[in-house]
C-alpha cells in the first residue's frame, strides 16, 4: 500500500504479496501512459511541454520491459543486485522528470487548453507514483542483501531452523492427525 507522501512508503512492515501488488500497480499505470502516446503526439504546444510528455511515455515503456524481467524474480524471493539497483535508477529517474515537468510547467505563459492540462496532470500523478521505485528497492535490498551478497539465498541454505524442521516436519504430520 502506497503512501499518499512521495517516495515515502513504508514497505518495511509490507508482505512480499503486497509489494508485489503495488509493482502490479506500477505496470498498470505505466501501461495507461503509453496509450496516451497518440494523443500527445497530436498535441498542438508551445516549448517543452510535448517533450517531456514523450520523455515520461518512454520512461513507461522502459518500465513495462524492466518489468516483464524482474516481476518473476521479485515474486519468487530470486531478487538479484542488478534488479534492486535499476529499480533504484528508475525511481531517481521518475524524480528528476517530476522536477522537469513541474519546471517546465511553471516555467511558461501558455495558452492552457483542457487536452494539455489533463495530460499535464495525468502524467504528473503517474512520474510522482513512481518515484516510489525508489523506496521499494531500499526495501527489497533490505531484505535480501548485505553488502552485496544474496542473504535470503545463503540463510534458505545454511539455516539451522530450517534444517530442524527438514527433520521434524513428518513427525508434525503424524501428530496432527
Amino acid at each position: 500500500m502506497r503512501s499518499s507522501l512521495v517516495g515515502f512508503t513504508d514497505y518495511s512492515n509490507q508482505s512480499l504479496e503486497e509489494i508485489t501488488m503495488d509493482y502490479k500497480e506500477f505496470l498498470n499505470l505505466s501501461k495507461k501512459i503509453i496509450k496516451e502516446k497518440r494523443r500527445v503526439s497530436k498535441l498542438k504546444t508551445q516549448g517543452d511541454i510535448q517533450g517531456i510528455f514523450l520523455e515520461i511515455i518512454l520512461f513507461s515503456e522502459k518500465f513495462v520491459e524492466f518489468f516483464k524481467q524482474s516481476f518473476l524474480k521479485i515474486k519468487a524471493v530470486k531478487v538479484d543486485l542488478f534488479t534492486i539497483q535499476e529499480l533504484k535508477r528508475m525511481g531517481e529517474s521518475a524524480s528528476t522528470l517530476d522536477g522537469l515537468i513541474a519546471k517546465i510547467w511553471h516555467s511558461y505563459d501558455y495558452d492552457i487548453q483542457k487536452p494539455i492540462e489533463k495530460c499535464y496532470c495525468e502524467f504528473r500523478s503517474y512520474i510522482v507514483a513512481m518515484i516510489d521505485l525508489t523506496a521499494l528497492s531500499d526495501e527489497l535490498g533490505r531484505r535480501y542483501f548485505i553488502k552485496g551478497k544474496n542473504i535470503y539465498k545463503s540463510f534458505k541454505k545454511e539455516s539451522p531452523f530450517i534444517k530442524f524442521y527438514e527433520e521434524i516436519k513428518d513427525w508434525i504430520k503424524i501428530l496432527k492427525q
